[in-house]
């Protein structure tokens, strides 16, 4: 919820902003008309945090072809971090199975719906793209304790069935724990968008979008413990990145 009311204001801002688009000092730099774009992004959003790359390649003056790829980090919105009952500096997710990132890649369209007019100002577009996606779960194992003293370390389904005292629970184990039993999941993502591009530059680009991504699995993914939520196929996800890049002249 809260990420849902910052984005809100986020947009809110945005969209006030636009009341100044004819008040700008007057751009005397040249112009840019054919603009191919490389950019990179970092994304924030409702179901966890991003980075990506996009070129865009102009069809016409307001149109543009964009490829992109990026990689999320999903979280569950059931994740709650918990400290330990022996090591209060150390902390855990309670009942989390696997880490889990999603690798996309997208093609589509970008459109410009307002230009922008003065160098105060701001460029409104937006954005339709889709594509395949590549799941990529790796199982988080806890370490944990029985008896004091005594230290072991078991993925928290196996843990669950022997004790559901959380505070057996020391910690989470090594990152690099179970990194060859990755597993890969294949699906599609879809990402609908707006982006402001408030560049003080014809060169440069800075940008701020907000929009929607859907990615769908072709089998149900756990991330949390089936002892305590069901896998899912669909994540749904508000999204806010900062785009940064350069504009290509190739005339």
């Amino acid at each position: 919820m809260k990420f849902v009311s910052l984005f809100i204001s986020v947009l809110s801002g945005l969209f006030l902003s636009l009341s100044s688009l004819a008040q700008g000092e007057l751009d005397s730099e040249k112009k840019i008309l054919i603009r191919d774009e490389r950019s990179g992004s970092l994304t924030l959003s409702s179901s966890g945090y991003g980075a990506g790359f996009r070129f865009g390649k102009h069809q016409n003056v307001k149109q543009k072809i964009l490829y992109q790829v990026d990689v999320h980090y999903i979280r569950h919105p059931k994740e709650i971090r918990s400290a330990s009952y022996y090591y209060p500096n150390r902390s855990f997710v309670y009942g989390k199975t696997n880490t889990f990132l999603a690798l996309n890649t997208y093609y589509g369209i970008q459109r410009e719906l307002f230009p922008k007019f003065d160098k105060g100002g701001i460029a409104i577009r937006y954005y339709i793209l889709g594509g395949p996606s590549l799941g990529i779960l790796k199982p988080n194992y806890y370490e944990v304790t029985y008896e004091i003293g005594r230290f072991v370390v078991e993925d928290f389904d196996t843990y669950y069935e022997k004790s559901n005292h959380a505070g057996l629970i020391i910690g989470n184990s090594s990152f690099f724990q179970g990194i060859s039993e990755i597993m890969l999941v294949p699906g599609i993502s879809l990402l609908s968008g707006a982006s402001f591009d408030y560049s003080s530059s014809e060169e440069r680009f800075n940008a701020i979008e907000a929009g929607v991504r859907v990615d769908l699995f072709l089998q149900p993914v756990a991330i949390m413990s089936e002892n305590l939520v069901a896998p899912q196929q669909v994540f749904f996800h508000l999204f806010l990145n900062y785009r940064f890049g350069r504009i290509l002249d190739d005339r």
